[in-house]
């Protein structure tokens, strides 16, 4: 079975088609900030990732700021 091509959009333009593991890479590392959207077959239209259940889970954690002074 061949792997789902996922597009984002890239400041504007249309980027893709990558792989889940590359798209994961780039939310993973920041590079696809919250509210980007993306696109893939079986997709109504253009979402933000972070709306996606499949791609939600691959946000870096948030930080919870500094530890508290002791």
């Amino acid at each position: 079975m061949a792997e789902v091509g996922w597009y984002y959009d890239d400041a504007g333009k249309q980027a893709g088609p990558v792989g889940q593991a590359a798209l994961a890479e780039l939310i993973r590392f920041g590079r696809l900030a919250p509210g980007v959207r993306v696109w893939r077959p079986g997709l109504a239209g253009w979402t933000p990732w972070e709306t996606l259940p499949e791609l939600a889970e691959l946000a870096p954690p948030l930080s919870a700021g500094p530890p508290p002074l002791t």
